[in-house]
């Protein structure tokens, strides 16, 4: 059920992020290097703002992802001090970092989801009036 639920929300967002590219590309009509820079700079800003939005969303997972990644990186820094070469704690920052590359993701995908649903309540609304 989850698996599903994630793959829908990936769904909206893809569809959401491609939506706004396809509005960006009559600047390929002025030039291709503005076309470029202004599909990279709505990318950067939606990405961002989508991040910011399931971050807001998904507090209680980001709470967790915080405290694990801060005690991950306090512990690998100790045992840098015991590890030959730095494997134990090239390791555990490896997981940490993994798991807020993870996090991240989840944030972007559950803020797309958000605003496309937001968007679909709307055009509903704007249709039952009629």
């Amino acid at each position: 059920m989850q698996r599903n639920d994630d793959t829908e929300q990936a769904v909206k967002t893809a569809l959401l992020l491609g939506a706004i590219n396809f509005l960006v590309t009559p600047a390929y009509g002025i030039s291709t290097s503005v076309g470029i820079l202004m599909s990279i700079g709505t990318n950067v800003f939606s990405i961002f703002k989508l991040h910011e939005l399931g971050k807001e969303r998904r507090i209680g997972a980001n709470a967790l992802t915080n405290i694990q990644s801060t005690f991950f990186s306090n512990t690998s820094s100790f045992f840098a001090l015991f590890s030959y070469r730095n494997k134990i704690s090239d390791s555990l920052k490896n997981e940490a970092n993994n798991k807020e590359m993870d996090n991240a993701s989840k944030n972007i995908i559950n803020g797309g989801a958000a605003v496309v649903d937001k968007i679909t309540d709307y055009v509903n609304a704007l249709s039952s009036r009629k």
